[in-house]
């Protein structure tokens, strides 16, 4: 499937993106690009796949929960652009 220009000014516009000229020739070629792999994607042969719907129980992608010393409060007040006693001050954000 190939992008057009005119496709991407239309997307652009929905989502109140502005281009310049070589911008958006930039992003059909690119687009278009993306669009094509997942074209490559979709001539696999994947008829005798079998979708995985869980991951096996014998693996963790996450670390061990380790307690550990936190830095010292006069380290992190060092860094911090202005504090008070053990405070950090921060702008506010309210009005």
């Amino acid at each position: 499937m190939e992008i057009t220009r005119k496709e991407v000014e239309y997307v652009a516009a929905l989502a109140r993106i502005e281009f310049d000229e070589a911008k958006l020739e930039k992003f059909t070629t690119d687009l278009g690009d993306i669009i094509s792999f997942f074209d490559k994607l979709n001539e696999l042969e994947i008829n005798d796949e079998v979708p995985l719907y869980k991951m096996p129980d014998n693996t963790h992608a996450m670390r061990e929960d380790l307690v550990l010393p936190s830095i010292p409060r006069k380290d992190i007040l060092l860094n911090a652009p202005e504090h008070y006693d053990a405070c950090i001050i921060v702008p506010s954000v309210v009005e």
